[in-house]
């Protein structure tokens, strides 16, 4: 108060004036009235003799304006000028330890700004040059990797260690933990299934994504995105979308939130029969492919699989991306609908031509054709007739006569060969090939030429101990004679017969029996000779004539005789 202002004033004011001048103490917080703000300075009355000088810039950007009050220390009620000692930063300091104070008692946030990185975590700035200590596991809930993008940033934290103390520790982790909780608890207590709630998405799994729900996790499944077929989160939402969702299921007592998307509309399914009806053709949108077959999307939310069995007549489909792509518009036929479980068979073969049903006529049996080999097995070749029409080649029927056949040696993949049809299966969508018919059957011409037990030239190819192994004539064929019809055999010494035989030797046989169906040829050297020596004794009873007239008996009696001679 200046000296023209007391002058102004009435004799009882100044002297209640003067009476107030000795209320204030020295080294405490007192009210300052703002009287005057230049460009530099704030002027205060403190209750004092003079007002009080505080510089501008202790006020940052929100200097007072003349009528405010704030709040100073009293260092001193005058100094060598007269004038009061004061400060603000003391008074905010003190102010600051009180809250400190009674945030530690009432476990109270209070509110800093982180402002540098030390050692083990962040120094925070809670006002009035007072620093606390932040660890860097207690900035945030979730693992801090770079402590120093957290400078700058004003938070709330709960004070870890007390004030008095020589330095002060807070931790935000605390504080958000508590939040969570106390929202947590809050959550369950009001929220009930069917409620809508709102949260922000947070991260993406394989089966679905999780929302923040104020600090905790609700889980929305895959198959609660949409009513029909979701195939991945992504195509509903991004992160950090924020979003109303249904509370599906709460289970209060584990602390678990299942959300749905898709219970925010209408259940598609509820008039699917009064759309779609078994027979109809429909137009539809692949959504999913898998092993099996396609989904096929009818109408939003509602969709059918149309089973990999269904997809053509004749080919043979390892997986559906062979003929569509995720995406494709279709039209597919409806076999059956079952909405309870949420089910619709389809069909896309039906609205195609089936080859089978014309099969005999673009491959009559007994037909000529040629294919390329596609698959080799075990037991037989695949030969595709064309695309999507297949035929079987058994080993059997490869050759007239190789038992053996290695069908890795005798055909390679992609090979194109002449073929045979043998038989069509049309139920079963088979076709029996053959190659060795595309040829006459050796067995057949050597049953028409050597039948009659006709003499046959041979060269043996084999020798063993039950007989001898030869080739027919100019066939390639084999037969045998057996040990017991070669000339000069003996049960006592086998053996002797045969090693007069070696492979190349030719000789001359009597083609016994020939069974196409065994594939075995029966030869004998013994009916040859027995043969010739019946003839010559036909000559010698009367000529070329008598040879029919010649008993058996005659033949041994005639044997006999030359037997006698020799001895004689």
């Amino acid at each position: 108060m200046n000296f023209d202002e007391m002058m102004e004033m009435n004799l009882d004011d100044l002297e209640k004036s003067l009476e107030s001048f000795g209320s204030v103490t020295e080294g405490e917080v007192v009210d300052g009235k703002v009287v005057e703000v230049t460009a530099s300075n704030v002027f205060l009355d403190v209750n004092c003799k003079s007002e009080g000088i505080l510089s501008t810039a202790e006020f940052g950007d929100s200097v007072p304006s003349v009528g405010d009050t704030v709040q100073v220390f009293l260092e001193k009620k005058e100094d060598r000028d007269g004038r009061p000692v004061i400060s603000k930063s003391k008074a905010d300091e003190q102010r600051i330890k009180r809250s400190l104070r009674s945030a530690t008692a009432s476990h109270e946030p209070v509110t800093g700004k982180f402002v540098k990185e030390v050692p083990g975590g962040l120094s925070v700035d809670l006002g009035a040059d007072i620093l606390a200590f932040c660890p860097n596991s207690q900035i945030d809930i979730n693992r801090v990797k770079n402590p120093s993008e957290w400078i700058g940033k004003t938070a709330k934290f709960l004070v870890h260690r007390h004030p008095e103390r020589k330095s002060i520790t807070v931790s935000r982790r605390r504080y958000l933990e508590e939040e969570i909780e106390k929202a947590r608890e809050n959550f369950f207590a009001t929220v009930k299934e069917g409620d809508t709630v709102e949260g922000t998405v947070k991260n993406f799994t394989s089966y679905g994504a999780f929302v923040d729900l104020g600090g905790f996790d609700g889980l929305l499944h895959l198959s609660d995105m949409s009513w029909g077929h979701a195939n991945s989160p992504r195509s509903y939402m991004n992160k950090g979308d924020r979003m109303k969702l249904v509370v599906k299921k709460i289970d209060p007592e584990n602390k678990k939130v299942n959300l749905s998307l898709k219970d925010l509309t209408a259940d598609p399914w509820s008039d699917v029969t009064e759309i779609f009806h078994p027979e109809d053709v429909v137009t539809g949108k692949i959504t999913k492919m898998t092993d099996f077959g396609i989904f096929v999307e009818l109408k939003e939310g509602v969709e059918g699989l149309a089973h990999i069995s269904e997809l053509s007549w004749t080919k043979r489909i390892k997986h559906p991306r062979e003929l569509f792509n995720i995406g494709d518009v279709i039209q597919v036929k409806i076999f059956s609908i079952d909405p309870e479980n949420r089910k619709i068979s389809l069909g896309v073969k039906q609205l195609l031509p089936n080859v089978w049903d014309t099969i005999e006529e673009v491959y009559p049996i007994g037909s000529r054709c040629k294919g390329v080999v596609r698959k080799i097995i075990s037991n037989g070749v695949f030969v595709e007739l064309e695309e999507g029409v297949e035929g079987f080649l058994h080993p059997d029927n490869v050759s007239w006569t190789r038992k053996k056949i290695n069908l890795h040696d005798e055909f390679k993949v992609d090979d194109e060969i002449e073929v045979f049809i043998i038989d069509i299966d049309k139920e079963n969508r088979r076709i029996a090939l053959g190659i060795k018919q595309l040829t006459e059957d050796p067995w057949q011409i050597l049953e028409g030429k050597y039948g009659n037990r006709s003499v046959a030239d041979c060269t043996v190819t084999g020798v063993t101990d039950f007989g001898v192994f030869v080739k027919i004539g100019d066939s390639e064929l084999e037969g045998l004679i057996p040990a017991s019809q070669l000339p000069d055999f003996s049960k006592e010494n086998p053996k002797a017969a045969l090693d007069k035989y070696k492979e190349g030797d030719a000789l001359k046989a009597v083609v016994m029996s020939i069974d196409p169906k065994t594939k075995r040829i029966s030869l004998s050297v013994t009916q040859l000779v027995y043969n010739e020596q019946r003839a010559e004794y036909s000559k010698y009873l009367g000529g070329e004539d008598s040879e029919e007239k010649a008993s058996l008996g005659d033949f041994i009696q005639l044997k006999q005789q030359g037997a006698d001679d020799d001895r004689q």
